[in-house]
């Protein structure tokens, strides 16, 4: 679990920071300043405030996707996951969101549905966004997915793919770990049924 909360929190954190960077091609007028109110709130850590804000530039203009991602990423540190996966989908659904804001959903997504251990889920999730463009962070996502399910095979192909692209990581090394440690666990229980024969 440990992990699992480390690499989400690394996700959302630097989701915060690529999405406030785009953020000035965000919504219109009136709901820019609600929205910029948002990002300021969100660089204060004041995320039930930023929460409100993103809110109100979405009630008044709902076909922009930065709010709702920015909604997703605040909801994520207020471990409302459900909220977080909510505003994505809303997000996916969206045929005018650019790639990078449909990664971004999945990621996002992947990310909360790893944190309410719906793995498959988070797979699924986290799949697209590697489809889209693959990267360390949604890798390792992806991984703690297939561990969550007991597809260790598949969880340490994919933590292997994130530290080959990105090795300076610590949660990634964590998670290979522990998923070498329930790999080690599986073995030993196979171990013992077979001398049991």
């Amino acid at each position: 679990m440990k992990s699992r909360y480390l690499l989400t929190n690394t996700l959302v954190v630097l989701l915060s920071l690529s999405i406030g960077a785009a953020s000035a091609a965000a919504p219109s007028s009136p709901a820019k300043s609600d929205h910029d109110k948002g990002v300021e709130a969100v660089a204060k850590k004041s995320y039930e405030e930023a929460v409100t804000h993103f809110t109100k530039a979405i009630e008044t203009d709902s076909k922009v996707v930065a709010p709702y991602l920015e909604r997703a990423i605040a909801n994520m540190h207020l471990k409302q996951y459900r909220k977080a996966i909510d505003d994505c989908k809303v997000v996916m659904a969206n045929d005018k969101a650019h790639k990078a804001e449909q990664r971004e959903a999945n990621m996002i997504a992947s990310g909360a549905a790893n944190m309410l251990g719906e793995f498959a889920e988070a797979q699924g999730y986290a799949s697209k966004a590697i489809e889209i463009a693959p990267g360390s962070l949604v890798y390792a996502d992806r991984a703690m997915a297939h561990k969550g399910q007991g597809h260790l095979a598949e969880a340490l192909q994919d933590i292997n793919q994130a530290i080959k692209m990105n090795g300076k990581r610590s949660g990634f090394y964590q998670l290979r770990a522990g998923i070498y440690e329930q790999m080690a666990k599986a073995d030993r229980a196979r171990s013992s049924e077979l001398a049991k024969k």
